[in-house]
């Protein structure tokens, strides 16, 4: 049985993926600096939780080691890993290899791209499509976790842009809810920001799609060097909509429903009074 160790497996990315390897028949081990109710649940579910760093955490056996963006590279467990000659990588970087692997669906923006992903994966779900989903927060939907494993091609993942973490990710379609001010740690300003979301899109392979906010003021600074296909959506308006709260939940829900369409989900429409449902929308 191959190992796998994690870095910071607390964290809510982070734990997704090692959940993806426990669910593929891995033996999982992490650390983290506290307990939590993730490190809690990912015990009751097999993988080995060792609280706090030690260089006596790694196993001499791990095919490979992976940490979160927030572990620093002198951390004792990574030295380790160095000294026995074990490959260490960035979480991103590891979901970039499970994405090279699947058709990929990635979901960006500064906001809303957790609910996004989510109601992108339930749509994909409700239609038959079986996917694999990575997201940063705990679903009801997948037993209260982060991760569902699919039998399909398909993989759905929550990009995020801190640490230019999705400049790993190379998808066959990207979603990006929005641009704004946000990590000005490291991008220092909203000219920052728009260029780290510019060079992630103009990564991307001629292939690819990217679906964007058509109302954002940055989405055309972000996509002018593009070279894939770009489709816009914006908020519905004799259209049917999704029955969520908010507006800006329904702008998310149609980011998620455009990118749905792109991989084959069809709604059948039904007229209820004013309003127009879909089939495939989880909230009918």
């Amino acid at each position: 049985m191959a190992r796998i160790h994690f870095v910071g497996i607390g964290g809510i990315g982070i734990s997704a993926l090692a959940r993806y390897y426990l669910h593929d028949g891995w033996e999982v081990s992490g650390s983290d600096l506290v307990e939590s109710e993730t490190t809690s649940g990912l015990k009751k579910e097999g993988v080995k939780f060792s609280l706090g760093t030690d260089a006596q955490n790694i196993p001499k056996d791990a095919v490979k080691i992976i940490y979160s963006a927030a572990i620093p590279e002198n951390n004792v467990e990574l030295i380790r890993a160095v000294e026995l000659n074990i490959p260490t990588m960035k979480y991103s970087k590891g979901v970039a290899e499970l994405a090279k692997e699947h058709f990929t669906i990635a979901v960006s923006g500064t906001h809303g791209k957790g609910n996004t992903t989510a109601l992108l994966a339930l749509m994909l779900i409700r239609a038959d499509f079986d996917p694999t989903v990575i997201i940063g927060t705990r679903l009801k939907e997948f037993g209260g976790t982060n991760f569902r494993a699919g039998k399909s091609k398909y993989l759905v993942i929550e990009a995020d842009e801190y640490d230019r973490s999705f400049w790993n990710y190379h998808p066959n379609i990207a979603v990006v809810t929005n641009v704004d001010n946000d990590h000005l740690d490291i991008f220092k300003d909203i000219n920052g920001v728009i260029d780290v979301f510019s060079r992630y899109l103009k990564s991307l392979s001629e292939d690819a799609l990217v679906v964007v906010n058509k109302e954002d003021p940055y989405t055309q600074e972000i996509i002018k060097d593009c070279k894939c296909r770009v489709l816009y959506f914006d908020m519905p308006e004799d259209k049917w909509k999704f029955q969520v709260f908010g507006e800006f939940n329904q702008l998310n829900a149609e980011a998620a429903w455009h990118a749905a369409k792109l991989v084959g989900v069809r709604s059948e429409e039904r007229r209820v009074g004013k309003e127009c449902r879909s089939r495939w929308s989880p909230y009918h």
